[in-house]
């Protein structure tokens, strides 16, 4: 699949106000789907967390990228989780947990 036209890469990158709009637009449309670190460091820049920092396990084969959103209760922050295995995203989707 393509990107969606009100998805803006350079949008993302520089206001993360609108983000939590676009990261409803990315997992619906499944544009992250299918593609490696790389291509969607390029997409979305540099993540917030990343699993593979803090896990020594797998750590080369299965990991989680996230961007923060904004905040969606007292304590924790909404965000994009983006699922890795075999260097291929494989999930992406909007978690507050």
């Amino acid at each position: 699949m393509s990107c969606r036209p009100n998805f803006k890469s350079d949008l993302w990158k520089t206001d993360k106000t609108v983000r939590q709009n676009l990261a409803t637009d990315l997992v619906k449309s499944q544009i992250l789907i299918d593609k490696t670190y790389n291509e969607i460091f390029h997409l979305l820049g540099e993540s917030d967390l990343d699993s593979r920092i803090n896990d020594s396990s797998d750590k080369d084969e299965n990991y989680k990228i996230q961007y923060i959103l904004g905040g969606c209760n007292f304590i924790d922050f909404e965000r994009l989780v983006i699922e890795f295995k075999d260097e291929k995203s494989i999930e992406a989707y909007k978690s507050c947990d």
